[in-house]
């Protein structure tokens, strides 16, 4: 499961296809869902969702 939400977040950090070449939406929704699983399930999701966090930081300096 924490591989789908990875590769939601991918695709809207660098998206395969279409005139944007970002979108912040899935993103944030893919960071919502591990944070969810972080805190309800307690599985090994704290990584993933350090390096989601992290590329989600530049994503304002990428639009500007």
């Amino acid at each position: 499961m924490l591989e789908l939400v990875y590769l939601i977040f991918n695709e809207g950090y660098t998206a395969a296809r279409g005139e944007h070449w970002l979108r912040p939406q899935p993103c944030n929704e893919a960071l919502r869902l591990v944070a969810g699983f972080d805190r309800a399930a307690r599985t090994r999701s704290h990584g993933l969702l350090a390096l989601m966090e992290l590329n989600a930081s530049r994503i304002a300096a990428r639009t500007v």
